[in-house]
């Protein structure tokens, strides 16, 4: 378990001795994940992404890892833009799960892609956009 982890945890359970009640599904949701309660998370379905996506920004590349994992397996249209900006990330094993998941995507993918080469200013989200497109064309 990472510090950040660690932290968190510890964060979650003195919120709990408070008998603190998350009131928002975006306050579930940190709430699940600082608790790695990441199956939960999953079964609130693609109304989690845009949290896992803010998540991508923790320090904690485990954690970024396991928000990353959760808005692969809950899949969808929404998934694939947190997908597109994890190609970012500077920890590569983040950044290949995201492209893995993107290739495992298929063709569906392309139109996002593109986009992404067009409008980021990020190179290494260009280069990795770039270099899926190339694979998914031959």
């Amino acid at each position: 378990m990472s510090s950040g982890t660690h932290n968190r945890s510890h964060i979650a359970h003195a919120l709990e001795a408070l008998l603190w009640v998350p009131e928002t599904e975006r306050d579930i949701i940190f709430y699940l994940a600082a608790r790695d309660n990441w199956d939960e998370i999953e079964r609130i379905g693609e109304q989690a992404i845009e949290v896992l996506a803010e998540l991508q920004n923790d320090k904690d590349p485990e954690f970024r890892a396991s928000a990353l994992e959760m808005i692969e397996r809950i899949g969808g249209d929404a998934s694939v833009q947190p997908l597109i900006l994890a190609l970012g990330d500077n920890s590569a094993p983040i950044r290949i799960r995201a492209e893995n998941a993107l290739l495992e995507r298929g063709k569906t993918v392309v139109p996002y892609l593109e986009q992404a080469v067009a409008d980021t200013e990020a190179p290494n989200i260009r280069t990795f956009a770039m270099k899926i497109l190339k694979k998914l064309e031959s």
